[in-house]
């Protein structure tokens, strides 16, 4: 059966009533009722037919855009920094409308940025380069935190995303360096071709 792209792609029972009807299993003493023969749509608006059932379709969500919801917006953060659940994709999600210099400032710092364009709003957010191993994302990830605070922004960073060591590196880097840059593991490996068969997550 070919679905329509406005129909439900499920139902969910919605609630249901069971009666018990006064035909079956009768009170001792007292003989069962004849059942009635007539067809339904002959029976009587009153005629019990003992079980009531109410199904509702529910719709699906429609999801307009692949990076659903934007954090930075829900926290009131300019910069929200955490793993997206169940991947091991990194995002660094900014407010909706955000300046082009913190864009550019997270572009600089080695995420990736990605763009969806919509006949409405355009969406704009970072990931971490999908070629990294966990270890190197989390660098990146706290590395960003130090230069994100120093520009003025207001960071967000998840636990299972935070490295204490890299950010203590990045902190002690900025003292020589004014140029926002990935940490230097980070650099190297994106200089390094990708291993044939690799994609971005």
């Amino acid at each position: 059966m070919t679905r329509r792209d406005n129909e439900p792609t499920f139902f969910a029972l919605d609630y249901v009533t069971i009666t018990r009807d006064p035909r079956a299993d009768p009170q001792p003493g007292r003989p069962a009722r004849p059942a009635d023969r007539r067809s339904r749509k002959d029976r009587p608006a009153s005629s019990p037919l003992g079980r009531t059932v109410c199904a509702t379709a529910i719709a699906p969500t429609r999801r307009s855009h692949p990076h659903v919801g934007n954090r930075a917006d829900d926290e009131g953060t300019d910069v929200t920094i955490y793993r997206k659940a169940l991947t091991d994709t990194v995002h660094a999600d900014t407010p909706t409308g955000a300046p082009e210099q913190l864009l550019a400032l997270l572009d600089r710092l080695g995420f990736e940025r990605q763009t969806l364009a919509t006949a409405g709003p355009v969406y704009i957010w970072h990931e971490a380069p999908g070629h990294l191993d966990e270890a190197a994302k989390k660098q990146l990830a706290t590395h960003a935190v130090p230069w994100l605070h120093k520009a003025g922004y207001m960071v967000h960073i998840t636990d299972d995303v935070w490295d204490f060591a890299a950010y203590t590196d990045a902190a002690t880097a900025m003292r020589d360096q004014n140029v926002p840059a990935p940490p230097p593991a980070v650099a190297a490996a994106r200089t390094t071709e990708r291993p044939p068969g690799t994609h971005r997550r």
